[in-house]
């Protein structure tokens, strides 16, 4: 009688674990995150606190359910700052939402980028990392590039494009 019990809840605990997966989308797309927008929080000799402003658009035609992300910013090739967020934000299908997050660079990073900005007609930035969508979900990778220009007489504007 035990060993039918047993094999009762392995059937069970099997079946609610694959029926569960079955839920989850199987043709998601990730979402582009556009960075809009960088403030100065706070300054400190040794380290930087920044808020970034990012759009996130949903190419799927689901709601995406994201729980939280991490994420690096780099500024013309090198690291620059890295973040962290556990803000749940709900982007509606084939829609977008705004969010802004929490970023600390080095003094290191910052002597660097005045390093480049000397020698450099264009601000080039890549934004990667990887956002949770759904409880159980497995972390969706994204990666954002995209340069501004610096110098007078050229078109100034933004050129961007995600890989």
């Amino acid at each position: 009688m035990s060993q039918f019990y047993t094999r009762f809840i392995c059937y069970l605990f099997a079946s609610l674990v694959f029926g569960g997966c079955a839920l989850i989308p199987s043709t998601l797309e990730p979402p582009r995150l556009t960075l809009t927008n960088i403030e100065l929080q706070d300054a400190t000799l040794f380290e930087q606190q920044y808020r970034l402003t990012l759009r996130v658009q949903n190419p799927n035609d689901y709601d995406l359910d994201i729980k939280g992300m991490r994420f690096d910013l780099e500024i013309n090739g090198e690291e620059f700052a890295s973040g962290v967020s556990n803000e749940a934000i709900n982007v509606p299908g084939y829609g977008e939402a705004m969010t802004s997050v929490a970023v600390t660079s080095t003094l290191a990073s910052i002597l660097r980028q005045f390093q480049e900005l000397s020698q450099s007609e264009a601000l080039a930035y890549r934004f990667k990392g990887k956002i949770k969508i759904g409880t159980f979900g497995a972390p969706v990778p994204f990666d954002y590039q995209g340069a501004l220009t610096l110098k007078p007489g050229n078109d100034t504007g933004t050129k961007s494009r995600s890989i």
